[in-house]
């Protein structure tokens, strides 16, 4: 005679021993400083959530700066063609610098932001944050894993807004927005903070080929593995290049933004209104240093 373990004791154990990552038909409990005490305590940074209520004093800080332009890094190989003297030209020029994710282990960025839980793991573990004043910033996707995607309310409520009002000025929360990719905050972040011009550095969609690939990640993947009949169903239909598609187009017609990139990202070069650049001419024009 076999024996069950109930399902409620199944779930406080993850909950209670298993909270370094998001588990799929569970909520987490994930805590950074629960879950990292002595990691997070010789870490360097400040930490910040966008669900903190300090939160929208932090911003408020950040703007009176007076950074107009933004230079923001993702994790596509492309990143690699900044090099750490340029990135500290571009800082000298009184650009705000932003990472995502893993780009830290390049580049000491004003801002971090993390969306996954993953991510702040492997970055606590190596200590890549070096700078004192480094904002590690946590921005939380909203989604109830105890349901089912298509059944989580909050979830459903993200991407019917964005196919409603299709801009940030009618998102109530004083979060972030936050769907499907963690280039949507950031740039959320950045018209928050009324930067205009932004120099994209790092950044495909085209696949999941990124500059941290190692020997155990060798083929780059679709970006989207996701289904069109489970799109659909759990995010309405977007996913992460519809979404990606309509914040740039967004924020480059309405908004006014100047917003270059660098690499051969087929999917960014049919966007209207981005410009591809070649970084030492970007250089030369910009910052007007030789290429």
């Amino acid at each position: 005679m076999s024996f069950r373990v109930p399902k409620q004791l199944e779930l406080f154990y993850k909950r209670l021993f298993v909270r370094y990552r998001e588990h799929v038909g569970i909520r987490t409990s994930y805590n950074l400083y629960r879950m990292h005490p002595l990691m997070r305590l010789i870490s360097r940074g400040r930490f910040m959530a966008d669900e903190n209520p300090k939160f929208g004093k932090w911003v408020e800080q950040l703007r009176g700066r007076g950074h107009r332009k933004l230079l923001l890094l993702g994790n596509a190989p492309c990143l690699t063609e900044l090099t750490p003297e340029l990135f500290e030209k571009i800082r000298e020029a009184g650009y705000l610098t932003m990472g995502l994710n893993r780009s830290i282990y390049h580049f000491q960025t004003d801002v971090l932001l993390w969306t996954d839980l993953l991510t702040i793991h492997d970055v606590l573990r190596k200590r890549s944050v070096k700078r004192k004043d480094t904002t590690v910033l946590h921005v939380r996707l909203e989604r109830d894993h105890q349901v089912p995607a298509a059944k989580d309310k909050g979830f459903g409520d993200l991407h019917r807004y964005w196919s409603e009002f299709r801009n940030f000025r009618d998102w109530r929360k004083s979060k972030l927005f936050m769907f499907r990719n963690s280039a949507v905050p950031a740039l959320h972040l950045c018209q928050r903070l009324g930067i205009r011009e932004v120099l994209m550095v790092g950044f495909g969609f085209d696949n999941r080929d990124y500059f941290y690939q190692t020997d155990k990640y060798k083929q780059a993947e679709s970006y989207e593995i996701i289904t069109p009949e489970k799109l659909e169903m759990n995010c309405g239909g977007y996913d992460t290049q519809r979404i990606v598609r309509e914040v740039l187009e967004h924020l480059v017609e309405d908004e006014g933004f100047d917003i270059s990139y660098n690499g051969d990202s087929r999917f960014l070069a049919t966007i209207p209104g981005l410009k591809q650049v070649k970084l030492d001419a970007w250089e030369k024009q910009k910052l007007g240093t030789p290429a």
